[in-house]
């Protein structure tokens, strides 16, 4: 007779297409269910409707709602499941009249509705029915039903393999009853529904997960090879989301990331476009079929335009930029995989030009990131190789023409990739982190390299450049103040280049770090000044001695009135406040000039030197003063008992 079968899942490593596959055989009409209702039909027909015999296998051997019915909805045999679904006792059931019946609960009208459609046809059905009993419980079934025969002389349908054959019912004869077979399979269906819950859709959000995007995406890409349409994946990255759970927590940071996926949902209403949250802070959105290129291009504008408004909650005003990243399928790619690849290349390549935008993946992109994985590999070896060296360039004393130190740059002598120019390595050093050795070798050379300079040179500097990924290490003060003390230099000689950007990302944290290496002696100056959106509020409580200009600055001078009004206006901010300015990129006797003009306190740029090895430099400084034909006691000229 008919037997509930069992799944049996292991929710952490659960393939879903096995898992529905097995639930569909599940719940088919088994061999099993077959046999038991072909078995009650060859009953009823030997033995008869009222038979004891019929009764007891029909109440007794069926695990599930058994019954037989008439074409006037009248049951005319159920088992006692039957009757507790309607709320009836067997007795009662039989003795109702059959429209009365469709009244008994919610789900008599759907089932009717079933057995009708089986009697008027002739055929076989296999469905699953979702009801509810007489109680109001909700139950899922695995139904059979097959058409019978009442008329006398008629013996009955017969059943081969699931298929009704009418070989032994006469000519003509109308099909008046029906026999239908129910297991119930409630719990199979709602731990499936569970488990595939769990298995698509992302818990935080809402959004489907990288399973359900994956499943998707195959499909679409499929459906865009038959149709020769286009589809798209967009790849949407919060480019901040890291420093937001620092400051914040972590709890903020779910909430953001449900306003996000708020945010994203109500910019997209195409029913056949997938949002998905596929990792942390990645969402996806899979537009199956896309009418243009044009059209994804304008979505993508659309998302950036949503997050130009700060998000609100708690009452804090958080800002939030998103980084997207296009591919279109299938001529970009053929598979889940390659297609979600490039879709991450190009929003990365939107983060690094800045971030609030959308980027498109081409084959150069490609190029271009494996150009950048071989410089990341490569730079793990240089490191250990002792393939990096220092330059540096002279800074000038504009009113004394007296050199007054020096930056150190770092330079890479990899002999496989020739010259890598540092705006290339150094960006992909701090992304990998490799920048915290390297920045420190940088300090520890540049002292060992110049303390025979500045020892005999009183008043001079000497700057290094201060990676974000080093200032915000919390252990780093202390590196720094040993290798310092190591070094044996008077503090006041080393100066740290950090940046706008990297100051004002945590503000607070800042002031604090940078108070630190006050304390220690060190000089701090603001590079790339003019670049960044430092606040002057802000800018008075930073413990520095000068502000950088950037070069861009200095190399518009010349042409635009606009640009010398903006340098000029910079290089009195920082008088006013006192601090010391210097102008990078000086490259011609113009630029001097109008920095002359401008009062700014120091000139560094090609117009007096390229950076150059030390040996170099120190005979650079020697002919430099030969050339100026003044005495080397210029050299250091100090403000006030301290460089610069």
């Amino acid at each position: 007779m008919a037997c509930v079968r069992h799944v049996q899942v292991n929710e952490k490593d659960v393939d879903l297409e096995q898992l529905e596959e097995q639930i569909d055989i599940q719940k088919a009409p088994c061999t099993e269910c077959v046999s038991s209702i072909r078995e009650i039909q060859s009953l009823i027909v030997q033995y008869g409707m009222n038979s004891t015999v019929v009764l007891s296998h029909v109440m007794e051997l069926v695990s599930g709602m058994v019954y037989l019915r008439r074409d006037d909805g009248q049951f005319l045999m159920a088992n006692h499941h039957t009757g507790y679904f309607y709320g009836q006792s067997v007795k009662d059931l039989l003795q109702t009249p059959g429209a009365d019946t469709m009244a008994l609960c919610d789900g008599a009208p759907q089932m009717w509705k079933a057995d009708e459609e089986v009697i008027r046809t002739g055929k076989l059905k296999h469905l699953e029915e979702r009801v509810r009993n007489a109680a109001g419980q909700e139950f899922f079934y695995s139904t059979i039903k097959i058409p019978h025969y009442l008329q006398a002389g008629v013996h009955f349908a017969d059943l081969k393999d699931g298929v009704v054959t009418e070989n032994l019912v006469t000519e003509g004869t109308k099909v008046d009853a029906v026999l239908s077979l129910s297991v119930d399979v409630t719990d199979l269906t709602l731990a499936t529904r569970q488990i595939q819950n769990q298995y698509n859709f992302d818990p935080l959000t809402g959004l489907a997960n990288r399973n359900l995007l994956r499943r998707r995406t195959k499909q679409a890409m499929a459906h865009c090879k038959r149709t020769s349409c286009i589809g798209a994946l967009l790849c949407i990255d919060l480019d901040n989301f890291r420093e937001i759970n620092e400051i914040f927590g972590h709890v903020s940071g779910d909430l953001l990331l449900k306003q996000v996926a708020e945010a994203l949902s109500a910019r997209v209403e195409n029913p056949d476009y997938l949002l998905a949250r596929f990792s942390g802070n990645h969402f996806a959105l899979l537009m199956k079929e896309a009418a243009s290129r044009e059209d994804v291009f304008e979505l993508a504008d659309g998302l950036i335009e949503d997050f130009a408004e700060p998000f609100i909650f708690d009452e804090r005003r958080i800002a939030v930029k998103v980084s997207i990243g296009v591919s279109f399928f299938p001529d970009q790619a053929d598979c889940f995989e390659a297609l979600l690849k490039n879709t991450e290349l190009a929003s990365s390549l939107a983060k690094r030009e800045g971030g609030g935008r959308w980027s498109v993946f081409s084959p150069e992109l490609s190029d271009s990131v494996q150009r950048r994985h071989h410089i990341a590999n490569q730079l793990r070896y240089g490191i250990e190789a002792d393939q990096f060296t220092l330059s540096y360039q002279p800074i000038i004393s504009r009113e004394t023409g007296a050199v007054v130190g020096m930056e150190a740059l770092v330079r890479w002598n990899q002999q496989h990739l020739l010259f890598v120019h540092p705006s290339e390595f150094i960006p992909i050093a701090e992304q990998t982190g490799l920048i915290i050795p390297i920045g420190e070798w940088v300090i520890k050379r540049a002292l060992f390299e110049q303390k025979r300079w500045l020892e005999e040179n009183p008043g001079t500097s000497l700057a290094v450049n201060l990676s974000s990924v080093q200032f915000q290490q919390p252990e780093f003060g202390q590196k720094l103040a040993a290798i310092v003390s190591e070094s044996g230099i008077d503090p006041r000689c080393l100066e740290l280049e950090i940046t706008e950007s990297t100051i004002m990302k945590d503000i607070k944290s800042a002031i604090k770090t940078m108070h630190g290496f006050h304390e220690m002696g060190l000089g701090i100056s603001i590079d790339d000044f003019g670049t960044g959106y430092s606040s002057l509020s802000y800018l008075k409580r930073f413990p520095i001695n000068k502000i950088k200009i950037d070069r861009s600055f200095v190399q518009d001078m010349g042409q635009d009135s606009d640009t010398r009004t903006i340098t000029t206006t910079i290089i009195n901010l920082g008088h006013n406040l006192g601090l010391k300015v210097v102008a990078e990129g000086v490259s011609s006797e113009q630029h001097v000039s109008l920095l002359d003009e401008a009062k700014v306190d120091f000139l560094q740029g090609y117009y007096y030197s390229r950076p150059m090895p030390v040996l170099s430099f120190q005979d650079w400084v020697c002919g430099y003063y030969a050339r100026l034909k003044c005495p080397k006691g210029l050299v250091g000229a100090s403000v006030e008992g301290r460089p610069f």
